[in-house]
């Protein structure tokens, strides 16, 4: 079924924050207004919901190959499948240091 642009980015909006712990769609729902998707669905010439969530699949995948990068990343830093907080004092345990 044929959509106006306004129903397409209201639709992407919805599909986004449904999908918000999926790959790279929270950063679709925080980071982008209704102007940056409205540019991406003229774009690729989208009049349905499939052609709209088309438009953006490689978008969202970047967005969350950037999301596993980093967490692969702070792995690193922390150790192999370690989440431990360091405080700015060093401390691992987060604690203040209150003798």
């Amino acid at each position: 079924m044929k959509h106006d642009l306004n129903t397409l980015v209201q639709y992407i909006k919805d599909y986004a924050n449904f999908h918000y712990e999926d790959g790279g769609w929270d950063v679709i729902a925080e980071c982008w207004d209704d102007k940056d998707l409205l540019k991406v669905l003229k774009e690729s010439n989208a009049t349905t919901e499939k052609e709209a969530l088309a438009a953006f699949t490689d978008i969202v995948a970047v967005w969350e190959d950037r999301l596993a990068d980093a967490a692969e990343h702070r792995r690193e830093a922390l150790g192999d499948d370690k989440d431990r907080f360091t405080s700015w004092r060093g401390d691992s345990d987060g604690s203040v240091g209150v003798d």
